[in-house]
């Protein structure tokens, strides 16, 4: 079997398995390290694959990221409307909080209250929020991850609980009666520790994000406003209202 044969058969034991370790690789193959190695590198280099110390495994952090960006994109008027509508919450002389989120971006770019104090976490809504009317940026430390422009860790955990904040804007991966839903445990840490120190919350998603699921759930405590662009499925309205949550429908049409 030469090298072709060989990085597609590891393809699809990637597809069924998951990841694979150098010694999966040899013995499967009946191969050396050096071969092993070399056909990881070639995966990585062709992007189809996540290298790790000692094995490779699917590039998980791509579709993460292609997922984002086409966010940006896809309903980007709506975004941007409810971006707009939701940056109005923001008073004159606010701490205020944006998280790593698509639509969340757009709230930043709409910010025109006065001495403003923003705090992020994310690198492309520092870089927007440059260019309004924002007095101040502080840009949360931590592991900055090239596919998102995140950045995540302990670090901005401890960074974040220095702060209180008059106002935090969060995205959603998806929004459900039972809850708010995200893709990665830490998101959950991090909204957590937001909903603490924060005297409001705000929760910015659009209608497509009631059809949506993730892995881990956050509950509606804590949040204050909900803004999105069509009203929610009865069983979600109905949870919302439980928890006194403010519902605003800014819908397309309505806007001028």
């Amino acid at each position: 079997m030469n090298q072709q044969e060989r990085t597609v058969a590891i393809l699809a034991q990637l597809e069924a398995r998951g990841q694979m370790s150098v010694s999966d690789i040899c013995d499967l193959f009946g191969i050396s390290k050096d071969t092993a190695r070399r056909d990881i590198i070639l995966l990585e280099e062709m992007e189809l694959a996540e290298r790790f110390h000692g094995g490779i495994r699917k590039p998980f952090l791509r579709p993460r990221l292609e997922a984002y960006r086409s966010r940006l994109i896809t309903h980007a008027k709506t975004k941007q409307l409810l971006g707009r509508a939701a940056a109005k919450l923001v008073r004159d002389n606010d701490v205020v909080m944006l998280d790593l989120s698509a639509t969340v971006q757009f709230v930043g770019e709409n910010i025109t209250a006065g001495n403003v104090f923003a705090v992020t976490n994310s690198v492309d809504t520092a870089m927007v929020l440059l260019n309004t009317n924002v007095e101040q940026v502080y840009l949360t430390g931590g592991f900055l991850f090239p596919e998102t422009h995140a950045l995540s860790g302990m670090s901005v955990l401890e960074k974040i609980r220095e702060f209180h904040f008059d106002i935090a804007f969060i995205g959603a991966t998806a929004v459900r009666p039972e809850g708010i839903y995200y893709t990665a445990q830490d998101d959950i840490t991090l909204k957590k520790s937001i909903k603490q120190i924060s005297d409001k919350v705000v929760l910015v998603a659009d209608h497509t994000k009631f059809d949506e699921i993730a892995p881990f759930r956050l509950d509606f405590s804590g949040v204050h406003v909900f803004v999105t662009d069509s009203t929610p499925p009865r069983e979600l309205m109905k949870v919302l209202k439980q928890h006194n949550i403010t519902v605003m429908v800014i819908e397309p049409s309505r806007d001028a």
